[in-house]
């Protein structure tokens, strides 16, 4: 080994990993890298990276300085005992190290690649996950020989950052997936795997550009199913969905590979034939079709359904240039060739062309709009107005055949249903009225189809409904005083209007599935800027209430006894005055077994760890307890979405309530809670803190916010002592917060509640009182320097130095006598950005110190490189003395010499038994901060307490045990900064992150 691989070499390391992530590079370029400069401390070896796969085999992910050849040959390598090194190391989840590969049998799956290669050992280490093995990683050399310790120790300290570049590829790849999978369904229909029309979008256009560039012709045909209706009622919808995907198969088979079959809903599809050179080629193939109808269709039983097809045609660019133009045509001619379908000729017709069935009337001519649709709806008007109920009555009494539409109508109450009526036959009378226009028509079907989408109406039974509502039409129009022509000219006008009212509605569903399937993609994207969680999911929550339909939403998690705490909502005012108007107070869900509100859907989404809903407040016994606020509010259905950590463990509930019932009982509505669940649970283990604070009320944290702003800002000041002099020389400001009962609020209570402006308010609103505090002390002959947290959020803001610089010319304090302190663990996405920011803030003079040095490893390379004047040892560190006084000692006495030999002032936090600060003193510390010596206080108990405080220790001679094992340390390593020690303390300092990380 070089000399390259001392401790701060090493910390060189993470910084460059770090810095690569930062910058968006590649995973497998940074661990190419990684693998480079371990190679330049390890000459001769090879350095390899492979990656354990969901098949259980491991996979190369770098081997930068060998040849493909042999990195294809361990891609696929299974872990087991003859594996090799690798394959070992992760079968049996320990350090592998080969130093004969010839004669070790642990290489005889790969005995062949080494004798290739001429490889002579290999070194491999476990790359872990928590306790989950997920990789390895090796040093293979060409030359025989065991590690020693150097290689040892530089094998465990680089295995623990590929864990970390491993971990981050995990989390791409899920991400990857997920934007992919939500892709795909954006793209395609759920029953048959075809493209849909929003693909169809996407794609035509695509094939008429090229097909223009290429003086090609292209095909455009709506073709739907002959009687599939009957076949649908008499069999059952299961029936009718596995006709459906065999025709799609059918269909399929029969095109080219440069053609396009789409379904759009129900039993009707796009056809697409591209590349074609002659007109007539449309033609042809449609001939040849005609062997395979009817197509045969298998039924459950064992026998077999004939479907027959129809199909409208257009050709571009003989029938139009555009995919608007062409679909209308195609459409037009479908609608002919249907309606003559009992004496047609053949099942097929192409826009403009004539069937031999066609009557006297021109159907091209006829607008659903026009004058003469005006003019015949008027002969009718009187007729339709009466027509109404009973056309609505016949119309639900047919729907209710349907086995899915009878679910949905059976989840409204008897109100509702009359209301659903009284709209539809509002509705029936808006088809038949000679004043409506196509503008009107297609705003209200866009708003309907936006309903029937949130409730769960599937496109398959809108054509149903559709088929029906024009049947019953037509049975009516039988009544109406009308000549067989004009019948006739009636029934296609409302067959026209009712199909723009078909597509539009299923274009606006279409439209608000892909809007809920972006909110999910943009929540995914949010939980990458690094925002913490409760400001995260006040943004998320704040979406996910915009959404069409949604009336409110909230996450919350049960206290101590079971009762459900809202932590974060969003437009929830409304249905909490409603429970006050009804029930006095929020009514919360409970987990006792004995409440009511325990078998809601927010309990036992908590309990099962699964989604449950309420379909409909007014019926579902789950809504009892909360029905009359639920429905004076708007709100019609619940969903609650258990969230859950990396183990699976449910930690919130999210609760989306709906305006209109039934809104997440269906396939689609399931699938979006499923999505949204998966990221806000990702975003959770990403974001939240790793120890989880007791759910805290919204009111609560209100009267937090208040009291910051309002006043209420109390700091408390905890003496610093020189512990080589046993003056105290500063003060350490703690916030505290005066609530309006005169209680204390601590800081471990607010702070994880804090956001950017609060941190703000708190850090500059402290600086000021206790700036204040040393300057009264310096006219009573106290002088003191102060020591205060500065938040990373903080720090960051432009205006920093500028604030900090007016405050110490306001309170006449000297720049030098303020310390502003920085954790070591604080994280951003940024670092250069962040250390720019501590230059510019130590330009002023201020002092800067990193507060719990110890609690990462990665700190000691930026103490090298920033101008720190102090550091304070963690103090859980201090605290692990009381189970383990060896080690701590050395660790905590190989810190401050290490500390010190930077240049920087030592301070020990967490001193609070009288035999720590004899050990901080004997060990070198420059000071120390702790109960043992002042607890925090009021500033006007300071001045006394300096008085009369007299510091205990005599370095001379200890009193405590830890204090002669400090003394004795001392004698053995206080002369000199041993690389040894530097090494123990990077090893430590990284087991301590793994641990913390478990």
């Amino acid at each position: 080994m070089q000399d390259q691989a001392s401790p701060l070499w090493l910390l060189d390391l993470p910084g460059k990993m770090l810095q690569g992530l930062a910058e968006g590079r590649p995973i497998a370029e940074l661990a190419a890298l990684l693998c480079r400069l371990t190679e330049q401390v390890a000459p001769g070896r090879i350095a390899s990276i492979l990656r354990l796969g969901e098949d259980g085999t491991l996979h190369p992910l770098a081997i930068p300085s060998a040849a493909p050849e042999l990195s294809s040959a361990l891609d696929g390598l299974k872990p087991g005992p003859h594996a090799g090194s690798c394959g070992n190391a992760v079968l049996l989840d320990a350090p592998t190290f080969v130093e004969d590969i010839a004669a070790d049998p642990r290489w005889d799956d790969l005995r062949a690649v080494a004798e290739q290669w001429k490889l002579r050992s290999c070194w491999s280490w476990p790359v872990r996950d928590g306790e989950q093995v997920i990789g390895s990683f090796a040093l293979t050399g060409l030359e025989p020989g065991a590690p020693d310790a150097e290689a040892l120790r530089l094998l465990e300290f680089v295995a623990s950052l590929v864990g970390t570049l491993l971990r981050m590829e995990q989390l791409q790849r899920e991400r990857r997936a997920a934007q992919e999978r939500l892709q795909w369904q954006a793209r395609h229909d759920a029953l048959t795997g075809l493209p849909n029309r929003y693909a169809l979008d996407e794609w035509l256009p695509q094939r008429l550009a090229q097909a223009q560039q290429r003086g090609e012709a292209v095909a455009v045909g709506l073709l739907d199913l002959d009687d599939f209706k009957a076949l649908n009622d008499q069999l059952g919808h299961a029936a009718g969905d596995d006709a459906l995907r065999n025709v799609a198969a059918q269909l399929g088979d029969a095109l080219g590979g440069d053609d396009l079959l789409v379904r759009t809903g129900g039993d009707e599809f796009v056809l697409v034939l591209c590349g074609l050179s002659d007109p007539a080629d449309p033609e042809r193939w449609l001939q040849a079709l005609d062997a395979l109808l009817p197509l045969a269709v298998p039924l459950a039983d064992g026998s077999s359904a004939d479907l027959g097809l129809s199909l409208g045609l257009a050709l571009y660019p003989a029938d139009g240039l555009d995919p608007d133009t062409l679909l209308r045509h195609a459409d037009a001619a479908l609608l002919r060739v249907k309606r003559l379908k009992r004496t047609r000729a053949r099942w097929w017709l192409r826009w403009g062309q004539e069937t031999e069935a066609d009557d006297d009337f021109d159907t091209a001519a006829m607008s659903p709009y026009g004058p003469q649709a005006q003019a015949l709806l008027r002969q009718i008007a009187a007729h339709a107005q009466t027509a109404a109920e009973d056309f609505t009555d016949a119309f639900y009494a047919q729907l209710r055949h349907d086995t899915q539409a009878r679910s949905l109508l059976d989840h409204l109450t008897a109100d509702e249903f009359a209301h659903l009526k009284s709209r539809q036959a509002e509705h029936f009378q808006r088809l038949l009225d000679p004043r409506l226009s196509e503008a009107e028509h297609l705003e209200k079907a866009n708003r309907i189809g936006a309903i029937h989408a949130l409730v769960g109406v599937p496109a398959r039974l809108l054509v149903q409904a559709t088929g029906q509502y024009l049947q019953t039409l037509t049975d009516l129009s039988q009544e109406f005083p009308l000549r067989a022509h004009d019948r006739r000219r009636l029934t296609y006008l409302l067959s026209a209007r009712l199909r723009l009212e078909l597509q539009a509605e299923i274009e606006a569903a279409q439209a608000l599935r892909e809007r809920f399937q972006q909110c999910v993609i943009d929540l995914e994207n949010a939980a990458l800027d690094g925002a913490a969680w409760s400001e995260f999911m006040q943004q998320a929550l704040d979406r996910l209430a915009a959404l069409p339909g949604m009336r409110a939403a909230f996450i919350g998690a049960p206290d101590a006894n079971g009762e459900f705490v809202i932590e974060i909502s969003s437009s929830f005012a409304p249905y909490a005055r409603a429970m006050r108007k009804h029930y006095g107070g929020l009514k919360t869900p409970k987990l006792q077994s004995a409440r009511a509100e325990s078998s809601g859907p927010t309990a036992r989404a908590w309990q099962t760890e699964q989604i449950c809903t309420v379909a409909n407040f007014g019926l579902d016994p789950a809504g009892v307890p909360w029905r009359e606020a639920a429905l004076e509010a708007g709100i019609r259905s619940v969903a609650s979405v258990p969230l859950t950590d990396r183990n699976g463990r449910v930690v919130v509930v999210l609760n989306l309530y709906g305006g209109y019932p039934a809104m997440f009982e269906r396939s689609a509505a399931r699938s979006f809670l499923d999505n949204l669940g998966q990221t806000l649970n990702r975003a959770w283990q990403r974001l939240h803190a790793p120890t989880r604070q007791h759910p805290v009320p919204v009111a609560l944290r209100q009267r937090w916010r208040s009291s910051l702003f309002d006043h209420g800002l109390e700091m408390h000041l905890q003496p610093v002592v020189d512990l080589q002099t046993g003056q105290p020389y500063a003060v350490e400001a703690l916030a505290r917060l005066r609530m309006d009962d005169g209680s204390l609020a601590m800081p471990g209570q607010f702070l994880p509640w804090f956001g950017h402006a609060e941190l703000s308010r708190l850090f500059y609103g402290g600086l000021q009182q206790t700036l204040a505090h040393l300057a009264r002390w310096d006219t009573a002959d106290l002088r003191l320097n102060l020591s205060l947290n500065l938040p990373l959020d903080v720090l960051l803001q432009e205006s920093c130095r500028h604030r900090v610089e007016s405050a110490l010319r306001e309170a006449g304090v000297a720049a030098e006598r303020l310390s502003l302190e920085m954790l070591e663990s604080a994280e951003f996405d940024d670092p250069q950005r962040r250390d720019d920011a501590v230059r510019d803030l130590a330009a002023t003079g201020v002092q800067l110190v990193m507060d719990d040095l110890g609690s990462g490893y990665s700190s000691l390379l930026r103490l090298r490189t920033l101008p720190f004047h102090t550091v304070k040892i963690d103090q859980g560190l201090v605290r692990e003395a009381g189970r383990d006084p060896e080690q701590a000692i050395g660790f905590i006495g190989a810190l401050v010499q290490l500390a010190q030999s930077l240049g920087l002032w030592v301070v020990v936090e967490g001193l609070e038994t009288p035999d720590l600060v004899e050990a901080a003193t004997l060990l070198g510390a420059d000071a120390g901060q702790g109960y043992a010596l002042a607890r925090p206080m009021p500033a006007a108990d300071v001045a006394h307490w300096v008085r009369d405080f007299r510091c205990p220790v005599d370095l001379r001679q200890p009193i405590t045990r830890l204090g002669r094992m400090a003394q004795e340390w001392m004698a053995q390593h206080g002369s000199r900064l041993a690389d040894e020690s530097a090494r123990q303390l990077l090893r430590s300092a990284r087991r301590q992150a793994l641990n913390a990380r478990t």
